[in-house]
């Protein structure tokens, strides 16, 4: 099976804890849902889902400790 491009964005490439962490996906699928997580290491710390061929979203990170997510 052949996955449809996809393509995931944020303005920055680093946040300040605080900060909302805005970001965008695009692909050419219209029919998936697409899950976009927030990581910590192998832990999921926020999650938002989309089915639409692009989306905008915001993960909010004041609850957060400092650290490294992906």
């Amino acid at each position: 099976m052949e996955e449809p491009p996809l393509e995931v964005t944020t303005p920055l490439d680093e946040y300040y804890l605080g900060e909302t962490i805005p970001w965008t996906f695009t692909t050419a699928s219209t029919t998936n849902i697409i899950k976009v997580k927030l990581m910590a290491g192998d832990k999921i710390v926020a999650e938002q889902q989309g089915s639409t061929h692009r989306k905008n979203g915001t993960f909010k990170t004041a609850d957060l400790k400092p650290g490294i997510y992906t």
